[in-house]
């Protein structure tokens, strides 16, 4: 059935199916994995997937994937009132000094980036169905995907209840977030640095990433101080996918109001 679903999506919306794997953790939840997608192409999915949901709300849809590397611009950098953090936005100057694909898109934030050595995760879901908030629901999916990194490489002091949004050790950030939210569904989402990665490495040298300097980001092999390789980023996505029938439960951020 999940199959069918995602197929039909796929059908009416002119996206190829090849090349995804498909799997329904429970009746309310499907998995779909597709690794080195064109980004405009997978955003295009995420859309179709949007409209689905909207129209079959008990359903979520969660995406796994990476992309070629890139960098992608929301509508403008976004701090909680009386957060003081100096924020670098992204600029004309900047764009011309790059040398990989820039995207405009739609979501909250400012400038981040995308490459192979990322696990992407998508959720497409209908907040009013799960009662959610839309930071709620970003919390949950840090959440879950620390407790993830936690089990397969061992205990970090991950932070996700900060002002700044995103996956933090200490100083450094490993994960960084966005949701855009059309008609109630959740789409766009959070970006793991798992390998470290030279085209995107050039870029940090004149772009600020949700408008932090370059330094601060991190991947997990130098945090881990390890060899996880490629076949890291598919052995997170799948222990990811055993967490996802987590996301809807609460208790995140307890001294926030998250």
């Amino acid at each position: 059935m999940a199959t069918e679903i995602i197929k039909q999506i796929c059908q009416q919306a002119h996206i190829q199916f090849e090349g995804m794997t498909i799997s329904s953790p429970s009746s309310d939840f499907i998995y779909v994995q597709k690794y080195n997608w064109n980004y405009v192409e997978a955003l295009a999915f995420q859309e179709a997937c949007v409209d689905y949901v909207y129209q079959n709300p008990a359903l979520s849809i969660i995406i796994a994937t990476n992309h070629p590397a890139c960098l992608t611009v929301g509508r403008g950098l976004q701090k909680k009132v009386g957060d003081t953090t100096e924020l670098v936005d992204f600029s004309s100057w900047q764009r011309e000094q790059v040398t990989i694909p820039v995207y405009d898109i739609k979501r909250g934030g400012g400038v981040t980036f995308h490459h192979p050595g990322q696990l992407v995760i998508y959720p497409i879901v209908n907040l009013t169905q799960q009662k959610l908030k839309v930071y709620t629901l970003m919390s949950h999916l840090l959440r879950e995907l620390s407790a993830s990194l936690n089990e397969l490489f061992g205990d970090q002091d991950y932070d996700y209840c900060r002002d700044l949004l995103g996956l933090w050790v200490q100083k450094s950030k490993v994960a960084s977030i966005g949701l855009q939210v059309r008609r109630f569904v959740t789409f766009h989402g959070v970006a793991l640095n798992v390998l470290p990665n030279t085209e995107i490495n050039n870029a940090l040298e004149v772009v600020f990433p949700c408008g932090l300097p370059g330094a601060t980001y991190l991947d997990l092999e130098s945090l881990y101080h390890k060899n996880i390789g490629v076949s890291g980023i598919y052995q997170i996505a799948r222990h990811f996918e055993q967490k996802i029938i987590n996301l809807f439960v609460e208790e995140t951020c307890p001294t926030k109001n998250a």
